[in-house]
């Protein structure tokens, strides 16, 4: 059954430096009768990588396993176990938590800070801007037909003091089990962002050439630092689509999430950009919340 499929595969390097399931999905894509007649052979093999090694090699590609606990049908896996149902093809990226946007008041209607409550007009304001991925400009305007509300709901030193985290959370690479959920600082009390709706991360947090799954999230938790005690703005998640959609923009994506926090984060800015499966030195850039 191998010798047959040997021919079709002869000299061929379309899938050269690939590994483990990467390996395998290159060489169902470009030899199917390859593929079909190895899989066959080493399906109740019992080492069916060594199998596959060395049916593979018997059509002159080089099949390369993958790295301890990966390899072919290897499930990604986290500090716990593999995340059920998680892609095994990871996406490497650059991804970078440039700002975001927060509503001009808490979920209740009152202000972040100071006493009172932000006008009607303005609530409304917010939830046009959280729910239809509107944008504050720098002066403070929404891009919607209440901005003048929104935009005298956002003036003065009612604005929080934003600070905040954010943490990888779902399938990522065995060597990076232990790190991935670690909270890295986005601003912290000692840097916070004074009296802002629109902050600019004191702490540019990146996390340079990074595997992403299908169900890889960065989840970001934000406050507003008072002096007495911290309170919560919301806490949301960034999504292979949403990373996907800033790579095919190829500049600043603002990522709309009012509806992941009831518009107290009316949306999160990210900066992404390709990296490379091949280099597997995968860093945070940054610092640990706390630490």
């Amino acid at each position: 059954m191998l010798a047959a499929a040997t021919a079709l595969a002869a000299d061929r390097t379309d899938c050269d430096g690939l590994a483990g399931r990467e390996m395998l999905t290159c060489i169902e894509e470009h030899w199917p009768k390859v593929y079909a007649a190895v899989e066959g052979a080493c399906k109740e093999a019992e080492k069916p990588r060594d199998c596959r090694v060395t049916g593979y090699a018997a059509s002159r590609i080089t099949f390369v396993p993958g790295s301890k606990g990966g390899g072919a049908g290897s499930t990604p896996k986290t500090a716990a176990k593999a995340e059920a149902g998680a892609s095994d093809a990871a996406e490497y990226v650059t991804i970078r938590f440039v700002g975001a946007q927060i509503g001009p008041g808490k979920a209740g209607g009152s202000n972040w800070d100071g006493t009172g409550n932000i006008s009607p007009e303005a609530a409304e304001a917010m939830l046009a801007v959280a729910t239809q991925g509107a944008s504050l400009s720098a002066a403070g305007a929404a891009g919607t037909a209440s901005s003048v509300a929104l935009n005298a709901a956002v003036q003065g030193t009612a604005a929080p003091d934003v600070i905040g985290s954010v943490r990888v959370v779902g399938p990522t690479r065995t060597d990076l089990a232990k790190t991935a959920g670690t909270w890295m600082a986005l601003a912290t009390p000692a840097q916070k962002v004074e009296d802002s709706y629109t902050p600019t991360f004191t702490y540019q947090m990146e996390y340079q050439n990074w595997p992403v799954y299908e169900d890889t999230r960065f989840e970001l938790s934000l406050w507003d630092g008072d002096l007495s005690q911290n309170d919560p703005i919301g806490v949301v998640q960034i999504s292979k689509t949403n990373i996907d959609a800033a790579l095919a923009k190829g500049s600043i994506l603002e990522v709309p999430v009012g509806d992941q926090s009831s518009g107290q984060i009316v949306s999160v800015k990210i900066s992404v950009m390709h990296g490379s499966s091949a280099v597997k030195d995968a860093k945070m850039n940054g610092y640990k919340y706390g630490g």
